[in-house]
């Protein structure tokens, strides 16, 4: 598993038996495992001194990317066990936060599925055809306008809406520039497969 060489630091200070006892150790995993769980986060305050709160800090947020990065990536067990070796873990503390995370795996993966990183996409699409023959100031005018409404689902299956009005010009313009876009994009998959 890949990792900047931040989170590759701080996770071999929280592996350093010395460095970080077992019983901080312990907290340090407890309290990642509830602020990937639970959406509010807790306001624990530690006994320790100004720079062991640091180097714990630093500890709690690269345990906190690991474990975020394995269940985003659908990485066993075995690898994370793999990535902690390499950073000189005891086997006891390997152990412990890999079955933390095997236990939790669902909750987080559940967690990071509602925070929504994409974009929402369109699921439907209403159209129509506005025509002016007469403007209010007794002018004649004569134009379509076309009244487009999308509507979108996001991550968490929440709906939304877009709704624009364009003449017809304009809306030959977007086809356009969407045939275009669903080509490179046939495009990029042929080339992918």
């Amino acid at each position: 598993m890949e990792l900047s060489q931040e989170v590759s630091s701080a996770l071999r200070l929280a592996g350093n038996t010395k460095r970080v006892p077992a019983e901080k150790f312990q907290e340090i995993v407890e309290l990642v495992i509830e602020s990937l769980v639970i959406a509010e986060k807790s306001t624990e305050k530690s006994s320790a001194n100004s720079n062991s709160l640091g180097e714990l800090n630093c500890c709690h947020v690269a345990l906190a990317t690991l474990f975020a990065e394995a269940v985003r990536r659908s990485h066993p067990k075995s690898v994370v066990a793999t990535t902690l070796e390499g950073l000189d873990w005891s086997e006891d503390r390997i152990d412990k936060a890999a079955s933390k995370l095997e236990s939790h795996r669902q909750q987080i993966r559940n967690q990071l599925a509602a925070i929504g990183t994409f974009p929402p996409h369109i699921v439907d699409i209403d159209w129509k055809l506005d025509y002016h023959v007469k403007s209010s100031s007794g002018a004649r005018t004569i134009g379509a306008q076309y009244l487009i409404t999308l509507y979108t689902e996001e991550g968490g299956g929440q709906r939304g809406e877009v709704t624009f009005t364009c003449s017809q010009s304009e809306l030959t313009q977007l086809l356009t520039k969407l045939r275009q876009a669903t080509r490179v994009m046939q495009k990029y998959a042929s080339s992918q497969a």
